[in-house]
């Protein structure tokens, strides 16, 4: 009985959580509000907590988008995404979760997504994963579809 997980990261990311190559869970990344300026950041206490409690001492492994800047990106914004990436490596080193860093063009390649929109990581993973397809239909919940595509990637 082996765990995948996977995650996008981001303040509007998402984890997900396979048991042997079945879906069990995806949720958004625990936020809390930034402790100096505005906005918001990892809450690493509780990804912490939804990673102890999930992994439950079985076995398991983590495969985490390694996020890059992008052209047109404020120096502001690129900071804040690798400062969430750097954050969420933390917390799975803490909790002894190994985990693998792959980019979006390799993961995307093979999910078949290279050159498309959001919206279709959110119909793909509503597709593959009928019983959770509900989590994946607004704008907003591109995190959660993308994170169980990078956990499937990972299988």
């Amino acid at each position: 009985m082996s765990l995948t997980i996977g995650i996008d990261p981001g303040v509007t990311g998402g984890i997900a959580l396979f048991l042997d190559g079945e879906l069990l869970a995806v949720d958004p990344l625990p936020t809390r509000a930034r402790l100096y300026g505005s906005g918001l950041q990892l809450d690493g206490a509780e990804l912490m907590g939804w990673l102890l409690e999930k992994r439950a001492g079985r076995p398991c492994v983590a495969i985490l988008e390694a996020v890059s800047s992008r052209p047109g990106q404020g120096v502001r914004s690129v900071f804040n995404f690798g400062h969430m990436l750097g954050s969420i490596e933390g917390v799975l080193q803490a909790v002894g979760i190994p985990y693998q860093l792959v980019s979006a063009s390799v993961w995307k390649k093979r999910a078949g997504l290279i050159g498309k929109k959001k919206s279709a990581s959110r119909s793909l993973a509503g597709q593959l994963f009928p019983d959770q397809a509900d989590r994946f239909k607004r704008v907003k919940d591109d995190g959660l579809a993308e994170a169980a595509l990078i956990a499937r990637y990972g299988l």
